[in-house]
């Protein structure tokens, strides 16, 4: 992520709550939560037009659309209008460039990770 799609990210959540950037050829949404001391961050990471879901993910996944197991962290929701699946994390929300460089890039590894888990 460079530094002007940091600026820019900064920007539209201070205006609109919610900003879009591409790390490693994901979209990635960033939304600001109501307290503003948070973010979610999410990513599509298997579009529902293209095949039927994996059985060990629809298995996995509850009847909220979150994995049975999931306590903490980056957890996989299903969007209940699309049935698209999202990568989605919560994380401090921190107006600092290289912190949220740092964890825009790791949540795109795991996104890519799964999506080659499943593609």
């Amino acid at each position: 992520m460079s530094y002007n799609a940091f600026l820019l990210v900064m920007c539209q959540l201070s205006t609109r709550k919610k900003a879009e950037c591409t790390i490693q050829d994901n979209a990635i949404f960033v939304e600001s939560k109501s307290e503003g001391q948070a973010w979610d961050l999410s990513t599509k990471i298997w579009d529902a037009d293209e095949a039927k879901v994996p059985s060990f993910l629809e298995e996995s996944l509850s009847l909220k659309g979150r994995f049975n197991w999931q306590e903490k962290g980056a957890y996989l929701k299903r969007d209940k209008e699309t049935s698209h699946i999202y990568l989605i994390q919560e994380i401090k929300a921190s107006p600092k460039y290289v912190p949220f460089k740092h964890l825009m890039n790791d949540f795109a590894q795991v996104a890519l990770e799964w999506k080659n888990m499943l593609g």
